[in-house]
């Protein structure tokens, strides 16, 4: 039925998460024909990087982002740009914290494997933020990159394999084929202990992935979400596994569509308080009054003029030897 009788048309494009595609598609999104009102769940930071720059100078809404990225969180907040998730600053100081005071891992052990471009240098700073705190320099952490969309593993494997007992813990900052293929060449390489991906990755590709290679691969294995698990009964959550299941029956409930789920009810509740007829400025003020609001998630959601990222929020879970997730309390 819409939104005070208007409905809401999807247009998707696959950027393939290359920044050029990702560009190619913002002409199309602005361009009047189009009519595009807001760009919602774009995927990652490197093709978020692409596109911020034609955002901003169109004014057009950057809505939900899958990225924790620090470019689309500036100080004051950029006026366009509206963030759900937490940050990856704030979801790798939850691992290096979690290593530390759960696992006992001496800091100084703490390696990083990244992608080679913004995503991967977004997570190293913030890993390199949270081990600052235990008086550990960027020089002192061990740390070997891969490139964007490739499973090119080999040289950080050897990398780190010329320091195994130095490393207890390995934190993954890139997606789910190459962060399986490095976690199973260091684990055949004898590497046994703690390893955390944060959120972006994917938790259930990187879990089917992890099992097809054998059950072992996917012991001692954190994922950081920004969402509770999909599993859960809070209010929320089962919201989203009934809408769900009521309009796309096949698809199986996972902690990536539960985000762009909360992430577009967000939206919507600011469309629906804008009313009938709205600017993309009044509708930005709308989102800038959100304060308290309550999806049942756990957390409240709550924006403003100097606030654009609605949940600072941290979960986490481990892999299951059937390939689902327990959930893990960060400290």
């Amino acid at each position: 039925g819409g939104i005070h009788g208007r409905t809401l048309n999807l247009l998707a494009r696959n950027d393939s998460y290359e920044p050029e595609l990702a560009k190619d598609n913002v002409e199309v999104f602005l361009d009047p024909e189009t009519g595009v009102l807001a760009m919602l769940g774009n995927v990652g930071t490197p093709t978020a990087k692409a596109i911020l720059p034609t955002a901003l100078q169109n004014s057009t809404l950057l809505f939900g982002t899958f990225s924790g990225a620090s470019l689309l969180r500036n100080n004051p907040p950029d006026r366009y740009v509206f963030n759900y998730r937490a940050s990856y600053a704030e979801e790798t100081e939850a691992i290096v914290h979690y290593f530390v005071n759960t696992k006992g891992i001496d800091p100084r052990k703490i390696a990083i494997f990244h992608q080679n471009d913004s995503f991967g240098l977004d997570g190293l700073s913030g890993v390199e933020k949270a081990l600052a705190e235990y008086q550990v320099a960027p020089s002192q952490i061990l740390s070997s990159v891969y490139r964007r969309n490739t499973s090119q593993v080999e040289k950080a494997v050897f990398e780190f394999s010329q320091k195994l007992d130095e490393i207890e813990g390995i934190i993954i900052v890139g997606t789910y084929s190459a962060s399986a293929a490095f976690t199973k060449a260091m684990k055949d390489i004898g590497f046994q202990g703690n390893m955390a991906n944060v959120s972006f990755v994917g938790a259930s590709a990187l879990s089917e992935l992890l099992l097809e290679f054998g059950p072992h691969y996917s012991k001692n294995i954190l994922i950081t979400q920004v969402v509770p698990h999909y599993d859960s009964y809070a209010t929320g959550v089962l919201k989203y596994r009934n809408d769900l299941a009521k309009f796309f029956p096949s698809e199986a409930p996972n902690f990536i569509s539960l985000e762009a789920y909360i992430s577009t009810s967000i939206l919507v509740e600011a469309l629906n308080h804008a009313g009938r007829y709205f600017t993309t400025e009044e509708l930005v003020d709308r989102l800038e009054s959100i304060k308290g609001l309550d999806l049942g998630i756990g957390s409240m959601i709550s924006f403003a003029a100097s606030n654009h990222q609605a949940s600072h929020r941290v979960w986490g879970v481990s892999i299951k030897p059937d390939g689902t997730f327990l959930d893990v309390t960060l400290e």
